[in-house]
Protein backbone atom coordinates (compact mmCIF):
# COMPACT_ATOMS: atom_id res chain seq x y z
CA UNK A 1 0.00 0.00 0.00
CA UNK A 2 1.45 3.37 -1.01
CA UNK A 3 1.69 6.36 1.29
CA UNK A 4 -0.89 8.22 -0.84
CA UNK A 5 -3.48 5.55 -0.11
CA UNK A 6 -3.18 6.34 3.60
CA UNK A 7 -3.88 10.03 3.11
CA UNK A 8 -7.41 11.16 4.01
CA UNK A 9 -9.65 12.20 1.15
CA UNK A 10 -10.04 15.98 0.78
CA UNK A 11 -13.42 17.22 1.95
CA UNK A 12 -15.96 18.33 -0.63
CA UNK A 13 -16.39 21.71 1.06
CA UNK A 14 -12.60 22.13 1.21
CA UNK A 15 -12.22 21.56 -2.54
CA UNK A 16 -15.03 24.03 -3.26
CA UNK A 17 -13.50 26.64 -0.95
CA UNK A 18 -10.10 26.20 -2.62
CA UNK A 19 -11.64 26.82 -6.05
CA UNK A 20 -13.54 29.79 -4.66
CA UNK A 21 -10.19 31.16 -3.49
CA UNK A 22 -8.96 31.03 -7.09
CA UNK A 23 -11.73 33.43 -8.02
CA UNK A 24 -14.22 30.89 -9.37
CA UNK A 25 -17.69 32.09 -8.40
CA UNK A 26 -20.37 29.98 -6.75
CA UNK A 27 -22.53 30.50 -9.83
CA UNK A 28 -19.78 29.14 -12.12
CA UNK A 29 -19.22 26.07 -9.94
CA UNK A 30 -22.96 25.45 -9.75
CA UNK A 31 -23.30 25.62 -13.51
CA UNK A 32 -20.44 23.19 -14.09
CA UNK A 33 -21.81 20.80 -11.45
CA UNK A 34 -25.38 21.11 -12.81
CA UNK A 35 -26.64 22.09 -9.38
CA UNK A 36 -28.12 25.22 -7.84
CA UNK A 37 -25.91 27.97 -6.36
CA UNK A 38 -27.94 27.57 -3.16
CA UNK A 39 -26.78 23.96 -2.78
CA UNK A 40 -23.14 24.85 -3.50
CA UNK A 41 -23.24 27.62 -0.88
CA UNK A 42 -24.77 25.18 1.63
CA UNK A 43 -21.88 22.72 1.10
CA UNK A 44 -19.24 25.46 1.37
CA UNK A 45 -20.77 26.74 4.62
CA UNK A 46 -20.96 23.23 6.10
CA UNK A 47 -24.74 23.19 6.16
CA UNK A 48 -24.67 20.14 3.84
CA UNK A 49 -21.92 17.53 3.44
CA UNK A 50 -22.29 17.20 -0.32
CA UNK A 51 -20.90 13.65 -0.47
CA UNK A 52 -23.14 12.91 -3.46
CA UNK A 53 -21.17 15.62 -5.30
CA UNK A 54 -17.75 14.21 -4.41
CA UNK A 55 -16.90 12.57 -7.75
CA UNK A 56 -17.92 15.61 -9.79
CA UNK A 57 -16.28 18.12 -7.42
CA UNK A 58 -13.06 16.06 -7.39
CA UNK A 59 -12.97 16.02 -11.19
CA UNK A 60 -13.62 19.76 -11.31
CA UNK A 61 -10.93 20.37 -8.69
CA UNK A 62 -8.33 18.20 -10.45
CA UNK A 63 -9.15 18.68 -14.15
CA UNK A 64 -11.06 21.97 -14.26
CA UNK A 65 -14.13 20.48 -15.92
CA UNK A 66 -16.91 17.97 -15.24
CA UNK A 67 -17.54 15.21 -17.79
CA UNK A 68 -20.41 13.58 -15.86
CA UNK A 69 -22.63 15.68 -13.57
CA UNK A 70 -23.51 14.09 -10.21
CA UNK A 71 -26.57 11.81 -10.22
CA UNK A 72 -29.85 13.14 -8.90
CA UNK A 73 -31.16 11.82 -5.58
CA UNK A 74 -33.83 9.15 -5.91
CA UNK A 75 -36.57 8.02 -3.54
CA UNK A 76 -37.39 4.49 -2.33
CA UNK A 77 -39.49 3.94 -5.44
CA UNK A 78 -36.50 4.71 -7.69
CA UNK A 79 -37.89 7.95 -9.09
CA UNK A 80 -35.96 11.22 -9.05
CA UNK A 81 -36.83 13.26 -5.96
CA UNK A 82 -38.50 16.57 -6.95
CA UNK A 83 -36.54 19.74 -6.22
CA UNK A 84 -37.71 23.23 -5.44
CA UNK A 85 -38.72 25.14 -8.53
CA UNK A 86 -38.77 28.89 -9.10
CA UNK A 87 -41.96 30.22 -7.59
CA UNK A 88 -42.10 27.80 -4.66
CA UNK A 89 -43.41 24.66 -6.39
CA UNK A 90 -41.61 21.41 -7.04
CA UNK A 91 -40.49 19.78 -10.24
CA UNK A 92 -38.69 16.60 -11.23
CA UNK A 93 -35.35 17.67 -12.70
CA UNK A 94 -34.42 16.47 -16.12
CA UNK A 95 -31.21 14.55 -16.61
CA UNK A 96 -28.02 16.32 -17.64
CA UNK A 97 -27.78 17.28 -21.27
CA UNK A 98 -25.52 15.37 -23.61
CA UNK A 99 -21.95 16.75 -23.59
CA UNK A 100 -22.15 16.88 -27.40
CA UNK A 101 -25.32 18.66 -28.42
CA UNK A 102 -26.61 18.40 -32.01
CA UNK A 103 -24.88 20.69 -34.46
CA UNK A 104 -26.42 24.14 -34.68
CA UNK A 105 -27.66 24.17 -31.08
CA UNK A 106 -26.62 26.36 -28.18
CA UNK A 107 -24.00 24.75 -25.95
CA UNK A 108 -21.66 26.03 -23.26
CA UNK A 109 -18.59 24.38 -21.74
CA UNK A 110 -16.58 26.02 -18.93
CA UNK A 111 -13.09 24.72 -18.11
CA UNK A 112 -11.04 26.05 -15.20
CA UNK A 113 -7.32 26.18 -15.99
CA UNK A 114 -4.27 26.87 -13.81
CA UNK A 115 -4.46 29.95 -11.61
CA UNK A 116 -8.21 30.37 -12.00
CA UNK A 117 -8.06 31.09 -15.74
CA UNK A 118 -11.37 30.22 -17.39
CA UNK A 119 -11.92 28.88 -20.87
CA UNK A 120 -15.53 29.32 -21.97
CA UNK A 121 -16.65 27.62 -25.18
CA UNK A 122 -20.02 28.59 -26.65
CA UNK A 123 -21.73 27.39 -29.82
CA UNK A 124 -24.86 28.80 -31.46
CA UNK A 125 -27.09 28.24 -34.50
CA UNK A 126 -26.24 30.39 -37.50
CA UNK A 127 -29.74 31.79 -37.98
CA UNK A 128 -30.15 35.27 -36.50
CA UNK A 129 -32.99 35.87 -34.07
CA UNK A 130 -33.18 32.26 -32.87
CA UNK A 131 -33.43 31.35 -29.21
CA UNK A 132 -30.08 29.55 -29.37
CA UNK A 133 -28.25 32.68 -30.54
CA UNK A 134 -29.93 34.75 -27.83
CA UNK A 135 -28.80 32.20 -25.23
CA UNK A 136 -25.26 32.20 -26.61
CA UNK A 137 -25.04 36.00 -26.47
CA UNK A 138 -26.42 36.03 -22.92
CA UNK A 139 -23.86 33.45 -21.75
CA UNK A 140 -20.96 35.24 -23.45
CA UNK A 141 -21.95 38.51 -21.74
CA UNK A 142 -22.50 36.64 -18.47
CA UNK A 143 -18.98 35.16 -18.60
CA UNK A 144 -17.53 38.62 -19.26
CA UNK A 145 -19.50 40.08 -16.34
CA UNK A 146 -18.23 37.37 -14.00
CA UNK A 147 -14.70 38.09 -15.20
CA UNK A 148 -15.12 41.82 -14.66
CA UNK A 149 -16.26 41.23 -11.08
CA UNK A 150 -12.79 39.91 -10.25
CA UNK A 151 -11.00 43.10 -11.34
CA UNK A 152 -10.98 44.41 -7.79
CA UNK A 153 -7.85 42.31 -7.20
CA UNK A 154 -6.31 42.10 -10.66
CA UNK A 155 -6.79 43.30 -14.21
CA UNK A 156 -8.78 40.73 -16.18
CA UNK A 157 -8.13 40.21 -19.87
CA UNK A 158 -9.83 38.06 -22.46
CA UNK A 159 -8.75 36.46 -25.73
CA UNK A 160 -11.25 35.34 -28.35
CA UNK A 161 -11.30 32.68 -31.03
CA UNK A 162 -14.37 32.39 -33.24
CA UNK A 163 -15.79 29.86 -35.70
CA UNK A 164 -17.93 31.14 -38.57
CA UNK A 165 -20.81 29.60 -40.50
CA UNK A 166 -18.51 28.96 -43.48
CA UNK A 167 -16.26 26.71 -41.37
CA UNK A 168 -13.34 29.03 -40.59
CA UNK A 169 -11.75 29.35 -37.15
CA UNK A 170 -9.48 32.27 -36.25
CA UNK A 171 -8.51 34.59 -33.37
CA UNK A 172 -10.10 38.01 -32.95
CA UNK A 173 -8.11 40.93 -31.61
CA UNK A 174 -4.45 41.37 -30.78
CA UNK A 175 -2.24 38.74 -29.15
CA UNK A 176 -2.29 40.75 -25.93
CA UNK A 177 -6.08 40.35 -25.71
CA UNK A 178 -8.74 42.81 -24.57
CA UNK A 179 -9.47 44.18 -21.13
CA UNK A 180 -12.67 42.47 -19.97
CA UNK A 181 -14.43 45.61 -18.76
CA UNK A 182 -13.71 47.33 -22.09
CA UNK A 183 -15.25 44.48 -24.10
CA UNK A 184 -18.23 44.34 -21.77
CA UNK A 185 -18.87 48.04 -22.24
CA UNK A 186 -18.71 47.81 -26.03
CA UNK A 187 -20.76 44.64 -26.44
CA UNK A 188 -23.57 45.70 -24.11
CA UNK A 189 -23.80 49.42 -24.87
CA UNK A 190 -27.38 50.49 -25.52
CA UNK A 191 -26.40 53.87 -26.92
CA UNK A 192 -27.25 54.19 -30.58
CA UNK A 193 -25.36 56.44 -32.91
CA UNK A 194 -27.73 58.37 -35.16
CA UNK A 195 -28.27 56.61 -38.47
CA UNK A 196 -26.71 58.78 -41.21
CA UNK A 197 -29.00 60.37 -43.78
CA UNK A 198 -28.72 59.69 -47.52
CA UNK A 199 -27.26 63.18 -48.02
CA UNK A 200 -24.56 62.52 -45.41
CA UNK A 201 -23.74 59.14 -46.94
CA UNK A 202 -23.48 60.63 -50.42
CA UNK A 203 -20.56 62.76 -49.22
CA UNK A 204 -18.62 59.65 -48.20
CA UNK A 205 -16.90 57.05 -50.29
CA UNK A 206 -18.44 53.60 -50.59
CA UNK A 207 -16.20 52.00 -47.95
CA UNK A 208 -16.60 54.90 -45.51
CA UNK A 209 -20.37 54.90 -45.98
CA UNK A 210 -20.52 51.18 -45.29
CA UNK A 211 -18.43 51.56 -42.11
CA UNK A 212 -20.63 54.43 -40.95
CA UNK A 213 -23.79 52.35 -41.35
CA UNK A 214 -22.22 49.47 -39.42
CA UNK A 215 -21.14 51.80 -36.62
CA UNK A 216 -24.69 53.09 -36.33
CA UNK A 217 -25.96 49.64 -35.26
CA UNK A 218 -26.25 49.15 -31.51
CA UNK A 219 -24.82 45.88 -30.18
CA UNK A 220 -26.95 46.05 -27.00
CA UNK A 221 -25.91 42.60 -25.79
CA UNK A 222 -25.16 41.13 -29.24
CA UNK A 223 -21.68 39.94 -28.28
CA UNK A 224 -21.27 37.90 -31.46
CA UNK A 225 -22.26 40.92 -33.51
CA UNK A 226 -19.53 42.93 -31.80
CA UNK A 227 -16.99 40.15 -32.43
CA UNK A 228 -17.94 40.09 -36.11
CA UNK A 229 -17.40 43.85 -36.31
CA UNK A 230 -13.91 43.38 -34.87
CA UNK A 231 -13.04 40.70 -37.44
CA UNK A 232 -14.46 42.42 -40.54
CA UNK A 233 -11.44 44.63 -41.21
CA UNK A 234 -9.00 41.72 -40.94
CA UNK A 235 -10.64 38.65 -42.49
CA UNK A 236 -12.00 38.38 -46.02
CA UNK A 237 -15.70 37.55 -46.27
CA UNK A 238 -16.67 38.57 -42.73
CA UNK A 239 -18.61 41.54 -44.12
CA UNK A 240 -20.94 39.27 -46.10
CA UNK A 241 -24.53 39.39 -44.88
CA UNK A 242 -24.82 35.59 -44.69
CA UNK A 243 -21.64 35.03 -42.66
CA UNK A 244 -22.32 34.61 -38.96
CA UNK A 245 -20.34 33.50 -35.93
CA UNK A 246 -21.41 30.05 -34.73
CA UNK A 247 -18.77 29.40 -32.07
CA UNK A 248 -16.82 31.49 -29.57
CA UNK A 249 -13.97 30.41 -27.31
CA UNK A 250 -12.98 32.89 -24.61
CA UNK A 251 -9.98 32.63 -22.31
CA UNK A 252 -10.38 34.99 -19.34
CA UNK A 253 -7.24 35.44 -17.27
CA UNK A 254 -5.36 37.69 -14.84
CA UNK A 255 -3.13 40.18 -16.62
CA UNK A 256 -1.31 41.53 -13.59
CA UNK A 257 -2.14 42.25 -9.91
CA UNK A 258 -3.25 45.75 -8.98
Amino acid sequence: MSENENLPLPSVDGMLREMRGLGISVAEMARMLDRSPRLVRAVISGEKKGENLRAAVTELHQRGTVSTPPPRRRGADGHVVPVRAHGGGTTAPTGPSSPRAPRGKFTEQITVLAGGTRMVEVTAPKTRGTKGREQANEHIVGALRRGAQGQRWSTKKVKFQVTTSDGRTFPVGQKSGYQVSSVLGRATSKKRRPTPTEKELSRLGEAAAKATIQAAAAFAGDAMGWLKSQAQHRYVGMDKAGTTITGVTMVIYDDKPR
